[in-house]
């Protein structure tokens, strides 16, 4: 298994995770981050677990600026 940053090219993916996953959120979805991005500046670091080819965790993380950032 390994950690990996997602490439947009994955999403697909990514968020057929998210559908086959009884405990996922909304806040996960790379569609959160478009809403976001109207909002905020910020970076959004798609971190998956993967094991064997295939996403069996997902983190995204956020990175949001500030003005004290």
């Amino acid at each position: 298994m390994e950690a990996v940053i997602v490439d947009p090219s994955k999403r697909g993916e990514w968020e057929e995770y998210l559908r086959d996953n009884e405990k996922s959120i909304a806040w996960q979805s790379f569609d959160w981050s478009e809403v976001l991005a109207g909002h905020y500046r910020f970076d959004f670091f798609p971190i998956a677990a993967v094991d064997s080819g295939k996403i069996s965790g997902v983190l995204p993380l956020y990175r949001i600026k500030t003005l004290l950032a």
